[in-house]
């Protein structure tokens, strides 16, 4: 198995939160997009957070903010997926600095939503949380609607505070908008900020386990929002709990596994561990055989395992890895495994579209 060993935990788990991209959010992975201006002088060192923004807040008032949001993307194309989100973070305050509100349309999925992350954050410390609502309508004209609001978790979680009442705010706030979608708006941007707090900074301590256990705060929550919950811890699990150093990260997977199958309720289990199969492909570096390995990992549980396999098979599809290598993800299933593993890998089915898990 290939691991990345520049990236931190952290970086990694980060890394596979483009699960989003793959219910309807835009990713533009491979090409970027060429530009007819030209950079008048280099970025400033990338450590220099200030100089940063102060550099794209430049560009983003000669050449516009989507020519300098081109830019910007050539500019951290070579770094780690950690850098890229911290810099995506300079451009977001630039951005709405230089363009106020209406500048959220320059913002995408990419650098695990930095851009996002940190324009709605700024723009909710400036007008407060009652532009909530304005945020949303703008992100509800565009494509990529979910990845916009996904920010707008984020953001709101980060004005608001840490605690568990915040959170249960933020979570209030986010029902109260119209539009997006349970698995990868709002709520996921709040719970990916609970735990991870990607808004204090990248490398900074993520959550501590705390009094509420390895199952908080998601069992603090019906409906739709633990679904959402249970989808996201698995990406706090893969960074707090031992496991990952051994070979192939299996103690982390069946122990992410065991506490899967502690929840309640069969809705709640099949997104925890489809939650698992996100970060499979990641932590085995997108390579098929490694991380189904690593799903079948997670339990003895026929069901279970499948759950696993079959998002991360959809992962390989809509991060463009190719059908046959998410094809490869379900290659050694007999059917009818096999072929409800196939439908995630062509597309026939995902996460907002299940199918019914087959007797197996």
């Amino acid at each position: 198995m290939r691991y990345t060993s520049t990236y931190s935990r952290k970086q990694i788990f980060l890394r596979s939160n483009p699960h989003l991209t793959l219910l309807g959010v835009v990713l533009v992975a491979g090409a970027l997009i060429l530009t007819a201006h030209t950079r008048v002088s280099a970025p400033p060192n990338m450590h220099d957070t200030n100089a940063q923004e102060t550099y794209w807040s430049a560009r983003i008032q000669s050449v516009g903010g989507p020519a300098a949001y081109a830019e910007f993307a050539k500019y951290v194309s070579h770094l780690d997926a950690g850098d890229q989100h911290v810099l995506a973070h300079t451009f977001g305050a630039a951005l709405y600095a230089t363009s106020g509100l209406g500048g959220i349309t320059v913002c995408d999925s990419r650098f695990s939503y930095g851009c996002y992350h940190e324009f709605v954050g700024r723009a909710i410390a400036a007008l407060g949380i009652g532009v909530v609502n304005q945020i949303n309508a703008s992100c509800m004209s565009i494509a990529g609607s979910n990845a916009c609001q996904h920010g707008i978790g984020h953001g709101i979680l980060a004005s608001l505070g840490y605690a568990a009442g915040d959170l249960a705010k933020t979570i209030s706030l986010c029902t109260k908008l119209p539009g997006g979608s349970f698995i990868d708006g709002c709520y996921a941007g709040s719970f990916m900020e609970y735990n991870m707090r990607t808004m204090i900074q990248l490398s900074g301590d993520e959550r501590s386990v705390g009094t509420g256990g390895l199952l908080a705060p998601c069992t603090s929550y019906t409906g739709n929002p633990q679904l959402s919950c249970a989808l996201l811890q698995p990406q706090w699990w893969g960074v707090i709990l031992p496991g990952l150093e051994h070979i192939q990260g299996s103690p982390l997977f069946a122990r992410m596994g065991e506490l899967c199958s502690e929840y309640t309720g069969a809705a709640v289990v099949r997104k925890c561990f489809e939650g698992i199969g996100q970060m499979a492909g990641a932590l085995a570096d997108y390579t098929p055989v490694a991380s189904r390995i690593l799903c079948d990992a997670s339990s003895h549980n026929a069901g279970d395992r499948l759950y696993c396999r079959s998002y991360d098979a959809a992962l390989f599809m809509n991060l463009n890895y190719g059908t046959s290598s998410a094809l490869a993800v379900c290659s050694d299933l007999s059917s009818p495994a096999k072929d409800f593993c196939e439908s995630y890998a062509l597309g026939a089915a995902n996460p907002r579209h299940e199918i019914a898990l087959p007797t197996l």
